[in-house]
């Protein structure tokens, strides 16, 4: 009895024709995506790096093994964020369009320079979400 008071305004909130399965599957896809490109990138930026700074190439590559999953899930997590924002916008307007891409890149740009302050952040965010804005 009480419980159609619980559930009365939830057919509002969800929309059929959003199709959820979607988001999920590019959720996965982005997250293997990052976590490879992280990787793949930083392998021989921190090889260099430790080359560089003359290590040595034992110890060089052995610092490289160390810190390119490290980049990795950094990649990830900006990913993540940026899906998130996706998905939250795409649910609230009801709409699939590049403007939930936009704003998704966007929150991941200006995540990337958030320590830098305002004005970096704000930059970064109109670069990213412009440039990766693939629509």
């Amino acid at each position: 009895m009480g419980d159609e008071k619980l559930t009365e305004g939830y057919e509002q909130l969800v929309d059929p024709k959003v199709d959820t399965k979607v988001h999920w599957q590019t959720v996965v896809d982005n997250v293997g995506s990052g976590f490879s490109i992280g990787f793949m990138g930083g392998f021989p930026y921190h090889l260099v790096k430790g080359l560089h700074q003359n290590f040595g190439f034992g110890t060089a590559l052995r610092l490289a093994f160390q810190k390119a999953p490290l980049m990795g899930t950094a990649f990830v997590g900006f990913g993540l964020a940026a899906d998130a924002v996706q998905i939250v916008d795409s649910s609230i307007r009801g709409k699939e369009d590049f403007y939930n891409i936009f704003l998704g890149n966007a929150f991941e740009g200006a995540a990337l320079r958030a320590k830098h302050g305002i004005i970096s952040a704000s930059r970064s965010a109109l670069c990213t979400g412009t440039l990766f804005t693939n629509e």
